[in-house]
């Protein structure tokens, strides 16, 4: 119906490229002088939000005996949805073109308008506590004001470098306590930003 096959990987690479904007997130630790005594990196790892916190709450055994548990912080992120931008759209009769000439043959390659799409993604902090939850946004959202525009190196001829505006569009913190409700034993922070 539609024609011939083509995979340009324009989503793969827009959601390779949002999640390594949070590959060097650091928590630091302090002693109780207020003196750092070790930072660290913060995993991140691609995946719908129940599978994080069911990945969290589960216990795995590498060999009979010996349990391991998912370690906070983490980071979290997914795809949730893509939209058709109608503001954004163009006449799509519109043909780009890309002149290529080489000592043996030139050739003219076009391609009609790009179609505009909003990729939205949510991203799932989880901390232990609240200061690590905090160090964490605050590496993250002075950056967006309210986009961070991240350019991306395309494969085809007709686009080599196309500017991708990310915007922050909201952001929301939840706790989970854990044992009775007369103490403060807090088991998860969970930022959520979209």
């Amino acid at each position: 119906m539609f024609g011939d096959h083509f995979y340009n990987k324009s989503v793969r690479n827009t959601v390779i490229a949002f999640g390594s904007l949070f590959n060097n997130i650091k928590v630091s630790r302090k002693n109780s002088a207020g003196v750092e005594i070790k930072q660290i990196k913060i995993p991140i790892s691609y995946g719908n939000k129940a599978k994080f916190i069911r990945r969290l709450r589960e216990e795995y055994s590498l060999t009979s005996g010996v349990e391991i548990a998912m370690t906070l912080p983490r980071i979290g992120f997914e795809l949730s949805s893509v939209e058709y931008d109608t503001a954004r759209k163009t006449n799509t009769l519109n043909r780009l073109k890309s002149y290529n000439s080489s000592l043996t043959t030139s050739q003219v390659k076009s391609n009609y308008s790009s179609v505009p799409y909003n990729l939205n993604f949510g991203m799932y902090i989880m901390t232990e506590t609240v200061d690590d939850g905090l160090q964490i946004i605050e590496q993250i959202a002075p950056y967006f004001t309210p986009e961070f525009t991240v350019n991306l190196n395309l494969v085809d001829d007709l686009h080599q470098k196309v500017d991708v505006p990310i915007v922050l569009n909201s952001s929301s913190v939840e706790s989970e306590t854990e044992g009775a409700m007369s103490t403060s034993d807090l088991r998860s922070v969970m930022w959520t930003l979209e």
